[in-house]
């Protein structure tokens, strides 16, 4: 409708001017308001509407002046149009590329299984996505433009402001770009333990900070309620199995096999409680070399072996901590006997992959460790 009143208006005008004047120039006016209608076809509809009507007031205005500037006139006013046009149609085409992409950026952060949360450099909530509409129980519009704090108890409520404006300030880092498990509050008032990543992004001169967050309740539950092996008090194989399908229903999981290398000499040579000693010194190096930035069970699974499951943990990461567990038990070992020690598999799955198939590459790979005693293999 307005575009037809301004089209019509520019034609009256055009009319209504001298042929010598440049009034088909006018005509840029239409298409330019034609980029605020949807689509392209309604630009190209506009531009060919625009140069017919430029044709038409070239017969129907009154003759002025000399014929080849006239038509020098009409011709760039046309040119013109459709120059005008080409332009609006490429800044349309970008425009929509830039619409999908962002709606297909929401619709990743809308669906993302995880909880996903966005704050500005004072605390105040930009972004909270659906998964952490369902982890803490508060709908989006009740949590964006207040303090991120409400969603921590205290003490960690109150000191989060104090941290961020150190981490501004000094630029120091504490659980930016890493992972740690915290303790969250639910709407309810519920405390819940979730591991969380933060990443700091500068967009425009605005600072912002994005907390991916995963539920480690389940995880914790599974921990709790399990049986534990009673000469090491850690998790037992039934808890392990637990342990291992939730890890690979959530993402890409990573497993240690350790296995006590001559236990059965120590046990020989030096009696039960001396082997209970091996197996009891080697699960407190074992679950001392593992991080608290790190999510990882450890469990003991048969008579000399042990595991540790790595959830959301590449392969590399998981040869680093093997390689600390190695070389944290080794020397504890050697100390109970010297012909002690660990060797190490370590495997890697993918989502989904069944916990059979990860346990046999984890075997396999500890079968070659042991083939060079003493040993991390992959």
């Amino acid at each position: 409708m307005v575009l037809g009143l301004i089209i019509g208006a520019v034609f009256i005008a055009d009319l209504l001017s001298p042929l010598g004047v440049a009034a088909g120039v006018p005509y840029l006016v239409p298409v330019l308001v034609s980029l605020r209608a949807p689509g392209r076809r309604v630009t190209i509809i506009i531009a060919i509407i625009c140069t017919l009507l430029t044709i038409v007031g070239y017969y129907a205005s009154t003759p002025v002046g000399t014929e080849w500037m006239v038509l020098t006139n009409r011709g760039l006013a046309i040119g013109a149009i459709w120059v005008c046009a080409f332009l609006c149609l490429d800044d349309k085409r970008i425009g929509e590329a830039l619409r999908e992409t962002r709606d297909r950026l929401q619709a990743i952060f809308d669906t993302a299984p995880d909880g996903i949360i966005v704050i500005n450099d004072h605390g105040r909530i930009e972004s909270f996505n659906l998964g952490a509409e369902m982890l803490f129980g508060y709908s989006g519009e009740e949590v964006v433009g207040k303090n991120v704090s409400m969603l921590m108890p205290p003490p960690h409520a109150g000191a989060h402001d104090d941290y961020l404006a150190r981490h501004l300030a000094t630029g120091k880092k504490r659980i930016i770009g890493k992972g740690r498990e915290v303790i969250a509050k639910k709407k309810d008032g519920t405390h819940f333990p979730i591991r969380i990543a933060v990443s700091e992004a500068e967009v425009g001169g605005r600072i912002s900070f994005t907390g991916f967050l995963t539920d480690l309740t389940e995880l914790h539950n599974i921990e709790k309620d399990s049986l534990e092996d009673t000469i090491t008090g850690l998790p037992n194989r039934r808890a392990f199995d637990k342990l291992l399908s939730a890890a690979l229903s959530r993402d890409t999981t990573s497993l240690l096999f350790v296995d006590v290398d001559r236990l059965k000499v120590i046990n020989d040579e030096l009696g039960h409680v001396r082997g209970d000693e091996a197996l009891t010194t080697a699960a407190k190096q074992i679950r001392a070399s593992l991080r608290s930035t790190e999510p990882g069970s450890c469990a003991r699974i048969g008579g000399d072996e042990f595991a540790v499951i790595l959830p959301n943990t590449g392969h590399q990461i998981a040869m680093n901590i093997a390689e600390r567990v190695f070389e944290s038990t080794q020397p504890a070992l050697a100390e109970i006997h010297p012909l002690s020690g660990v060797s190490i598999g370590v495997a890697t799955a993918p989502k989904g992959t069944t916990p059979a198939e990860l346990l046999r590459l984890a075997d396999e790979a500890l079968y070659r460790a042991k083939s060079v005693r003493g040993r991390v293999s992959r």
